[in-house]
C-alpha cells in the first residue's frame, strides 16, 4: 500500500508544472465557492437582523381585538410552536397642533415588554419608557412640532380615551369600530426619541407616542404580534389563525418571512440564491474539465508505465488506487488552501460589499459574516465529488490497458485514413501535419475547446448585458435637476385645500435650505372663466359646459427667465397674469392685454389683470430647468406667480383645489439635502425622489454586479488557462518522438514553429 502511495506522490512531484496548474484551479474554485456560499448566508442573516430592527421581530399580527380574545387565541394555539406573543393597546388620542395642518393628533399606544423589544423601535437617544407616565416620540414629531421637544420635556395632553365596539350579526359576521370615551388630562415625560415606526409612517393623520403598558382595559382595542419558533410553518399557522375567528384582521411581516425562508416565500429567496448557484455551476463545469483533463493527460503520459506495472503483476484495483491517491493528494492540499483563502477573502470582500449595499439601500446595513461548519463541509464534499468524477474516466481507461501494445506503442501510430482527409492542392506541409495531429488527438483537445467556448460565451454575455443595463440606467435620469418633490393626490388628480397649503408650507421650508443651486415650483389649479357673452367668443359661450382653464403658478430662476423673454419682471406677475388664449386653434375670449380676466377658482372669484398675451407655456421649461424648452400650448391657460396662489382666501374652501404641485431642484449636494428634507417631509403628503441618489445607488449596484460577474469571468478564465496550459505542455511532452523524427528528416525550427502556430490557429 505504501508503494502505491509513493508512486502517486512521485508522479505528482515529477510533473510539478501540471500539478501546480491543476492545484491553482482547484484552490481558486474552492475559494470562490466558499465565498459565494458564505456571502449568501451572511447577506440573508444580515437582512433578517435589519428587518427585525426596522419593522419588528414578529411573523404575524392581529389588530383590533379584545383582551378576552387574546386569551382565547393563546389557549387555542397552546400546542403551536410559538416563541412569544407581544401585546399593545391603544390608550387614546390627543389634539396636538403642529406645522402640518392635516396631522394634528397624537395617538398614545401602550406596549408590553415583548412589544417594546419586538416592534422595531429604534432609539436615537434616551431610553424606553418604564411606566405609563413616560413616553417615547418620533424624530418626525420633534421636527414638525411648534415647540421644542426633547428628553425630559413634560408633555401635557388632553387624551380622548377610546374603546372598541363590536356589532355581531346572526350570520356570524362582525363590524368592529372605534369609539371615543371620556377625556382625561395626562402629563407624560419624554424619555426617548425614536425613528419613525412603520405604524406612524403608514398613519395619514396621526403621530404615535409609545408608553409602557402597565394595566389593560378589556374595552380598549389591542394588537398582538406573534413570533414563531419555525418560520417554515408560517403558511399552515396563518390558516389556523383564520379558522380561529374569520373576523380578525390578520397581517404578516412579509419581509422577515421572506429572508427566513418561509414556505410560501421560498420562490422569492430562491431567485436571490439562483445567481450564486449559477456561478457555482459554471465553476464546477470548468474545474471538472480541468481536473478530468489533467488526469487523462497524466494517464496518457504514463500509459507505458501502467502497462509495465500490469505486466509485472499489478492488479487493476491497485492501478485504480494509484489514480485515486493522486486525486486525494490534490484534494488534501488544494481544498485546505482554498478554504483558508476563501474565508480570508470573505472577510475582506464582505467589508467592501457591505459599504456598497449601504450606499444602495441608504441605511447602515452591516453584513455580519456567518461561517459555520456546514458551509466548509459542503465545499469539501462538493469538490471531492468533482475530483472523484474526474477520476472515473482515467480509471476506466486503465482497466483496458494491453501491456504488450502499450510497451510497443503501436497504438500511437494507428490511424484511420478515412478520418483524416487533407485539403487538395494545399502545398503547405506544416499545415497538413498540424491538421493531422489535431484529427489524430481529438480527445486531448476537447477540454481546450470547452474552456475556450465557455470563456468566449461568458465574455460575450457579460459585456453585452452590462453595456445594455448601464445604458438603460443612464437614460432614466434627468440632466438639469436631481431632486423632484410632488404632492400626493387624494383622488384622481385632486389635492384638497388642507394638503394644498401643507405642501406649500413644506416647499417654502425646503427652498430656504442650503445646497440648492436652482429650483422651480410648478402648481396647476382648476379654474373656470365666468360665462359672460361679453368676454367669451360666441362658439365658446354657446357650449353647455363651463369654459375651463388651467391656472399654472410658477416660481424660480427659469420662470424669471421666461418672464424676461416676454419683457416682464417677477413683480409684474405677482398681481397680474399671462394669458394663453388658444382653444382648438381659435380664441376662447375677446380679451386683450390690459383687460381683467374674471375667473372662478374653486368658489373664489378673481379679476386678474392680463399683463401679457402669448402662446408659450413654461411648464416643460420648469419641469426640466431649461428655459429653451418652452412649448406652444394649444389649450387655454393662465400663468401666475406662486405668491398669488398663496393667498389665505383659498383656505376657505374644502374642495379639491389643485391637481399638481411639483418642485424641481438642482442641488450641489443632493444626498445631504435629502437628509435635511427628510426631517420634516411626510411620505403621506409628498413624494420625494432623489435622482442623483438613485443614480448613485444604481451605479453602486452596477459596480457590485459587474465586480461579481467580471470576477467570475476572471476566475473561469484563470481555470481555463490552467486547463489549456496543462493540455498544451502535455501534448508537447508526448510528441517529443514526433518532433525528433521531423527534425531528422529535415524540418527546420522555423517550420516547426509554423506548424505549432497552425495548430494554435
Amino acid at each position: 500500500m505504501n508503494i502505491i502511495r509513493s508512486l502517486a506522490w512521485k508522479n505528482l512531484n515529477r510533473n510539478r508544472k501540471r500539478t501546480i496548474a491543476t492545484m491553482i484551479g482547484i484552490i481558486i474554485a474552492v475559494a470562490l465557492i466558499c465565498f459565494i456560499i458564505i456571502f449568501i448566508e451572511s447577506f440573508q442573516s444580515s437582512m433578517i437582523k435589519s428587518t427585525q430592527q426596522s419593522i419588528g421581530n414578529y411573523h404575524f399580527y392581529i389588530q383590533d381585538i379584545l383582551i378576552d380574545e387574546i386569551e382565547e387565541i393563546k389557549q387555542k394555539m397552546k400546542t403551536e410552536p410559538i416563541e412569544n406573543i407581544g401585546i399593545s393597546q391603544t390608550i387614546g388620542q390627543a389634539n396636538y397642533k403642529t406645522q402640518l395642518n392635516y396631522k394634528q393628533l397624537i395617538m398614545i399606544e401602550g406596549y408590553d415588554d415583548t412589544s417594546l423589544n419586538n416592534r422595531g423601535i429604534e432609539l436615537i437617544k434616551g431610553r424606553l419608557p418604564i411606566n405609563e407616565n413616560e413616553i417615547v416620540i418620533s424624530n418626525y414629531l420633534v421636527n414638525n412640532a411648534n415647540e421644542i421637544l426633547d428628553i425630559g420635556t413634560k408633555l401635557e395632553l388632553n387624551v380622548q380615551k377610546i374603546k372598541i365596539n363590536i356589532e355581531k350579526y346572526a350570520n356570524g359576521a362582525e363590524i368592529r369600530s372605534i369609539e371615543t370615551e371620556k377625556e382625561e388630562k395626562s402629563i407624560y415625560t419624554i424619555t426617548g426619541i425614536i425613528k419613525q415606526t412603520k405604524e406612524e409612517i403608514e398613519s395619514p393623520v396621526e403621530y404615535i407616542a409609545i408608553t409602557k403598558l402597565d394595566r389593560m382595559l378589556n374595552t380598549r382595542p389591542c394588537k398582538i404580534t406573534i413570533l414563531l419558533q419555525e418560520p417554515k410553518i408560517a403558511n399552515e399557522f396563518y390558516h389556523k389563525l383564520q379558522t380561529t375567528n374569520s373576523n380578525y384582521t390578520i397581517g404578516e411581516n412579509s419581509q422577515l418571512l421572506l429572508w427566513q425562508g418561509a414556505e410560501y416565500q421560498s420562490e422569492e429567496i430562491f431567485r436571490i440564491e439562483l445567481v450564486g448557484y449559477f456561478a457555482i455551476f459554471i465553476i464546477l463545469i470548468v474545474v471538472t474539465c480541468l481536473i478530468s483533463n489533467s488526469f487523462q493527460i497524466s494517464f496518457l503520459e504514463r500509459a507505458k508505465e501502467f502497462g509495465i506495472l500490469t505486466s509485472i503483476g499489478t492488479t487493476e484495483k491497485q492501478i485504480r488506487k494509484i489514480i485515486l491517491y493522486e486525486g486525494l493528494f490534490y484534494a488534501l492540499i488544494s481544498i485546505t488552501i482554498g478554504i483558508m483563502i476563501g474565508i480570508g477573502g470573505t472577510y475582506i470582500g464582505i467589508a467592501g460589499i457591505s459599504k456598497l449595499i449601504s450606499n444602495i439601500t441608504m441605511n447602515n446595513l452591516e453584513l455580519q459574516i456567518e461561517i459555520n461548519i456546514y458551509i466548509i463541509l459542503f465545499s469539501v464534499i462538493l469538490m471531492l465529488i468533482v475530483i472523484f468524477i474526474s477520476c472515473i474516466k482515467p480509471i476506466r481507461m486503465s482497466t483496458k490497458i494491453a501491456p504488450i501494445e502499450v510497451i510497443r506503442q503501436n497504438n500511437e501510430i494507428v490511424v484511420n485514413c478515412k478520418e483524416i482527409k487533407l485539403q487538395k492542392n494545399d502545398g503547405v506541409i506544416e499545415r497538413q501535419i498540424a491538421y493531422k495531429n489535431l484529427k489524430r488527438n481529438k480527445r486531448k483537445y476537447k477540454s481546450i475547446t470547452t474552456s475556450i467556448c465557455i470563456i468566449i460565451i461568458l465574455i460575450f454575455l457579460l459585456s453585452n448585458i452590462t453595456q445594455y443595463i448601464t445604458k438603460a440606467v443612464v437614460e432614466l435620469y434627468p440632466t438639469n435637476y436631481n431632486i423632484q418633490i410632488s404632492a400626493i393626490c387624494d383622488g384622481e388628480f385632486a389635492i384638497d385645500a388642507c394638503r394644498y397649503f401643507d405642501t406649500l408650507k413644506c416647499i417654502d421650508r425646503i427652498k430656504h435650505l442650503d445646497d440648492i443651486m436652482n429650483y422651480s415650483i410648478l402648481v396647476r389649479l382648476y379654474a373656470n372663466i365666468e360665462k359672460d357673452k361679453n368676454i367669451l367668443t360666441p362658439e365658446v359661450y354657446e357650449m353647455d359646459r363651463d369654459a375651463k382653464v388651467t391656472v399654472i403658478a410658477c416660481e424660480g430662476k427659469v420662470f424669471n427667465q421666461y418672464l424676461e423673454n416676454l419683457g416682464l419682471e417677477y413683480k409684474d406677475a405677482v398681481s397680474s397674469c399671462i394669458f394663453i388664449d388658444n382653444y382648438n386653434e381659435s380664441k376662447m375670449t375677446t380679451l386683450q392685454e390690459g383687460d381683467k380676466l374674471p375667473i372662478n377658482i374653486n368658489g373664489k372669484k378673481c379679476n386678474i389683470p392680463i399683463i401679457k398675451m402669448t402662446d408659450l407655456d413654461p411648464s416643460m421649461a420648469l419641469g426640466t430647468l431649461d428655459v429653451t424648452r418652452c412649448m406652444k400650448r394649444t389649450s387655454p391657460a393662465i400663468i401666475v406667480s406662486t405668491d398669488m396662489i398663496r393667498q389665505e382666501e383659498f383656505q376657505k374652501t374644502s374642495r379639491d383645489i389643485a391637481k399638481d404641485i411639483t418642485m424641481y431642484i438642482n442641488s450641489n449636494n443632493p444626498n445631504q439635502l435629502e437628509k435635511d428634507i427628510a426631517r420634516f417631509i411626510d411620505s403621506n403628503l409628498m413624494v420625494f425622489v432623489n435622482y442623483a441618489g438613485q443614480q448613485e445607488k444604481n451605479e453602486s449596484m452596477m459596480f457590485l454586479v459587474n465586480t461579481f460577474l467580471y470576477g467570475l469571468l476572471i476566475i473561469v478564465t484563470v481555470i481555463g488557462i490552467s486547463n489549456i496550459y496543462n493540455t498544451v505542455t502535455a501534448s508537447m511532452n508526448l510528441r517529443k518522438r514526433e518532433f525528433e523524427l521531423l527534425s531528422a528528416i529535415g524540418m527546420t525550427k522555423k517550420q516547426a514553429n509554423k506548424m505549432l502556430y497552425f495548430e494554435c490557429f
